[in-house]
C-alpha cells in the first residue's frame, strides 16, 4: 500500500487498483477492524472499500487549476514589467509550458498571402529540450522561418476569439509546420490585438488520454489576451522610438 494510518484499532489505506471495473482502473479508501470469536481470538477482520475516483479527480483538478492560475500570474507580470520584449515573452512561455503541463508551447503570426492564410511561428518552448540542453529549463527559440498554411476550419473560430482543440487526426488539411511542435493532443487559443486577429498559441501534449477542460481553455485564452497586450505595447514602443530618432 502506498501508505496505512492506524487509529485505535482501525486501519486505513488509500490506492489504486488498475484492474477494477474491466482494466479502467479507481481509486479507492479501504478500512479494516479485527475480528474476534467469543474467547477474544483474532479470527480475521472485517474490511469496506468504497471508490473515490471522483474525489480523487477533483482534487487533482484543483491542483491544476491552482498551478495554471499561479502560472499566469507570474507570466503575465513579466509581460508588463521585463523591459525586454524577446525575455519576457521567453520566460512566460516558459512558465506556462510547464505550469500547463504539456509537450509544447508555440506563439504563431498570422499571414495573408494572397487569398490564403499562413502562420509563423514567432517563440517556441519545448519540454523535450528541457532535458537535453545543459540542464536548462526548457529550450526558448525565436523564428519566422517556419511557416504553414492555417487550416481552414481553425480560421473562423480564430478569427471571432474562440479557441480549437483536437488531434492531429482531427484536422486533415493541418500544416507540418505546425504540427512539428505537435502530439497528440492541441489546443489553440488566439491572439487578439483590439479585436483583431493577429496569430495564436498552440499548445500540445503527447498524453492520448488528456482531455482540455473548460476551465483550462479560459484560462489560456486569458493567456492569449496578455500576451496580445504585450505585443501592443511592443509596437507603441517601437513607434515612439522611431518617431523620437525621426525628429532628433
Amino acid at each position: 500500500y502506498p501508505f496505512a494510518e492506524r487509529v485505535d484499532n482501525k486501519i486505513m489505506t488509500e490506492e489504486f487498483i488498475p484492474s477494477l471495473f474491466n482494466g479502467r482502473g479507481a481509486y479507492v479508501w479501504e478500512t479494516a477492524l479485527p475480528l474476534y470469536d467469543p474467547e477474544g481470538c483474532l479470527i480475521g477482520s472485517i474490511e469496506s472499500i468504497r471508490d473515490i475516483t471522483d474525489r480523487m479527480k477533483s482534487e487533482s483538478a484543483m491542483k491544476r487549476r491552482d498551478t495554471l492560475l499561479s502560472g499566469i500570474a507570474v507570466a503575465s507580470n513579466l509581460l508588463l514589467t521585463v523591459q525586454d520584449y524577446e525575455a519576457g515573452m521567453s520566460q512566460a512561455l516558459e512558465i506556462m509550458g510547464l505550469a500547463a503541463e504539456v509537450e509544447s508551447i508555440c506563439v504563431f503570426e498570422a499571414h495573408r498571402i494572397a487569398e490564403e492564410q499562413f502562420a509563423g511561428v514567432k517563440f517556441s518552448w519545448t519540454r523535450e529540450a528541457r532535458s537535453s540542453r545543459d540542464n536548462r529549463v526548457g529550450q526558448i527559440k525565436r523564428q519566422n522561418t517556419c511557416c504553414g498554411r492555417l487550416p481552414s476550419s481553425w480560421q473562423a473560430p480564430l478569427m471571432t476569439g474562440k479557441s480549437v482543440r483536437g488531434t492531429a487526426k482531427d484536422f486533415d488539411d493541418l500544416d507540418k509546420c505546425i504540427l512539428g511542435y505537435s502530439a497528440n493532443l492541441m489546443l489553440v487559443v488566439p491572439i487578439l490585438l483590439d479585436g483583431e486577429f493577429w496569430g495564436f498559441i498552440c499548445l500540445c501534449d503527447h498524453n492520448p488520454d488528456r482531455h482540455w477542460a473548460n476551465w483550462e481553455v479560459s484560462i489560456l485564452k486569458a493567456f492569449g489576451s496578455c500576451i496580445g497586450g504585450a505585443i501592443i505595447r511592443k509596437r507603441a514602443e517601437d513607434a515612439l522610438r522611431n518617431s523620437e530618432r525621426k525628429y532628433k
